[in-house]
């Protein structure tokens, strides 16, 4: 999607230089929850078994998030401060992949099997350290104990030195729809003081790949910081990561902590940029992409929440550590009794889900329509999830919608934050109507947008 930005806010009115060093100071990473520094020593298997234990009762209809974490990497990149293990002995994955089974098993005997799942991630390390058929054998174990739901995002992040356009067409036959492909940078001298070689060709080639093959989502991952670089010299991948055109851009820090992180030791201390230049690499960073028709989604450190743009746009440009899409996490549904239309939005797209009354043989009545309760459970499952949901609809078809959702579906009904009769109104109209709701709630609420 094209978009103009001659009229919005540039990067420097909004991140001004004091505002960049008031949060240009280590903190938390945000790849991990908790992050690190709330992690304990004393947190065993039974405290683990204890959460998991609680989960279907405090969200019995939400939709699980899985991450898996493979932490092989071939080659050590010297600013990684990821749990990770150095090899080239490739049985080693054998290994850590009936371990990974086992547990898996362990955590869907405190969940129970074929609970609904919308997001799975391959982290590491690099998941593309496994061979196709370990990849395989992982996602037939995952699809064998949960429950995909419709729209799920499978996705996997991606060393393009461990890649082709072969393997990549076999992700996408096993189920992966997303990439997400770690660059870091395009220059030369950067990439040998870091100890990762890749060329822009190789990843233009990956990344052309991955269009043709139809992934939904393509990242790539930029860090500034690093040594060698320069705003000149970063300005330039900036351009040319432009050219290849992902759909999101995660631009990260580098937190040279040495002292914590012993293959930071390899990196020359002098080679470092200095403050002001690391401060001019992001400003000129969010500014290149956004003239290249990029959406900012936000900014987040220890202290700061991610901030909406005022535009929309189907592309995203994006500092901090988030690499996940952000969900669609406001919703209006139109119910009645044999039909409901669940809206899902934000300022720049739409995505409908329809829940029809089929009608099939029920084992109470032999009849050829499905129960009230059952066409009301399938509605509910299909909001599951969402934070926030307008149901509109005829007064009668709402009241006993309510009634079903207070007396069984409670999960649900605290999603729930407004009711509203309409008649018979299209789609667009139920959009506007529900858009209009929330901004007058998030008036009266003093809260100014939907970040939590």
């Amino acid at each position: 999607m094209s978009i103009s930005v001659a009229t919005a806010l540039q990067p420097r009115e909004l991140l001004t230089e004091d505002l960049l060093r008031k949060f240009d100071t280590p903190g938390p990473r945000y790849t991990s929850y908790p992050t690190a520094d709330r992690f304990v020593d004393d947190f065993g298997p039974a405290d683990t078994l204890r959460i998991l234990a609680d989960v279907p009762q405090r969200r019995s209809a939400a939709p699980l998030s899985v991450y898996l974490h493979i932490p092989f990497c071939e080659s050590l990149c010297y600013y990684c401060g990821c749990n990770k293990v150095i090899t080239k002995h490739h049985e080693r994955a054998t290994q850590y992949v009936d371990a990974l089974e086992t547990e898996l098993g362990l955590v869907v005997e405190a969940l129970g099997k074929g609970r609904p799942v919308s997001q799975i991630h391959f982290g590491g390390g690099s998941p593309t350290f496994l061979s196709d058929g370990e990849l395989s054998r992982v996602i037939a174990a995952l699809g064998a104990v949960f429950r995909l739901t419709p729209g799920s995002e499978v996705s996997i992040e991606v060393d393009p030195r461990t890649v082709t356009p072969v393997r990549l067409a076999h992700f996408r036959d096993i189920g992966f729809n997303r990439l997400s492909f770690g660059v870091q940078d395009f220059d030369a001298d950067v990439q040998k003081a870091v100890h990762r070689v890749q060329s822009f060709d190789m990843v233009e080639v990956l990344m052309r790949s991955t269009r043709e093959l139809g992934y939904v989502s393509i990242n790539a991952d930029l860090i500034y910081g690093l040594p060698k670089q320069t705003p000149q010299s970063f300005a330039r991948t900036v351009q040319q990561m432009g050219e290849l055109r992902p759909d999101r851009i995660a631009l990260y820090a580098y937190a040279h902590l040495p002292e914590r992180f012993k293959p930071q030791r390899r990196i020359i201390d002098a080679d470092l940029p200095t403050p002001a230049q690391r401060i001019a690499m992001l400003g000129d960073a969010i500014g290149g992409f956004l003239s290249r028709d990029y959406c900012y989604i936000g900014w987040t450190t220890s202290h700061c929440r991610p901030m909406p743009w005022p535009w929309p746009s189907a592309m995203a440009g994006c500092t901090g550590t988030s690499r996940a899409t952000a969900p669609l996490d406001r919703a209006v549904v139109l119910v009645d009794h044999h039909s409901a239309k669940v809206l899902q939005f934000d300022a720049e797209q739409v995505q409908a889900h329809n829940v029809k009354d089929h009608a099939h043989d029920t084992r109470q009545h032999g009849s050829a329509m499905r129960t009230k309760h059952e066409f009301f459970a399938e509605v509910c499952d299909a909001m599951a999830g969402i934070a926030q949901i307008l149901v509109t609809g005829s007064h009668t078809a709402q009241a006993d919608f309510r009634h079903y959702v207070e007396k069984h579906r409670a999960v649900v009904g605290a999603q729930i934050v407004g009711w509203e009769t309409v008649d018979h109104p299209t789609e667009g109209q139920l959009v506007t109507l529900a858009r209009n709701f929330f901004v007058k709630s998030d008036r009266m609420a003093g809260s100014g947008g939907t970040n939590k």
